[in-house]
């Protein structure tokens, strides 16, 4: 994430900003201080998600201090570490879920009561791949949902008519292939959704 593309989807329209920290193995990580800084030209503007994966306490105080909106929470945390991450942080939390082959609404509603979203993203956050849509078809949630993993130019109206969301989770599929946001390619799937 730049200021520059940050400013570009303020242009264009885009509802949430997620800056990834503390997910190393992640190329799209972004130190704290870069974060800030774009945070404080921005954050007024549009709502902001800090994603992390399984955080520390240290990480959760850290995010606490920036202007964010939301904490988008990915890992193998029990609904009461997200109730103390929500606590800690007193900010409003996403939960994501890695799907494959089935999914378990009953696991996923024990996280209702401190989750202000749901995300279902493919078995490897980040990866550019989708997974079985036709998993979240029939099955009603407490929570709106995000959904991720692997959404471009290519299948977006798929996506759109296949879910039943009004919210749509983009990252490789604006990207060069060195993980960088593209102005053009943000643009293009923007106005492909609009059409």
């Amino acid at each position: 994430m730049t200021e520059k593309i940050a400013k570009h989807c303020i242009k264009s329209n885009v509802d949430y900003l997620g800056f990834i920290f503390n997910v190393t193995e992640s190329p799209r990580n972004i130190d704290f201080y870069l974060a800030s800084k774009i945070l404080n030209s921005v954050s007024k503007e549009i709502q902001t998600v800090a994603v992390t994966k399984n955080p520390s306490k240290e990480t959760i105080l850290s995010i606490k201090e920036l202007p964010f909106s939301y904490i988008q929470v990915h890992g193998d945390l029990t609904p009461d570490e997200i109730k103390q991450i929500k606590k800690l942080s007193n900010k409003k939390i996403i939960k994501a879920f890695n799907l494959q082959n089935d999914i378990n609404r009953d696991h996923i509603e024990k996280y209702s009561k401190f989750s202000d979203y749901y995300l279902f993203d493919s078995i490897s956050s980040g990866s550019g791949k989708s997974f079985n849509w036709s998993l979240l078809k029939n099955i009603t949630f407490s929570r709106d949902f995000f959904l991720s993993g692997g959404l471009n130019i290519e299948n977006i109206k798929e996506a759109i008519s296949s879910v039943k969301t009004n919210y749509f989770d983009l990252s490789s599929g604006v990207e060069d292939k060195n993980h960088v946001k593209n102005e053009s390619k943000i643009t293009d799937l923007l106005d492909k959704i609009k059409n």
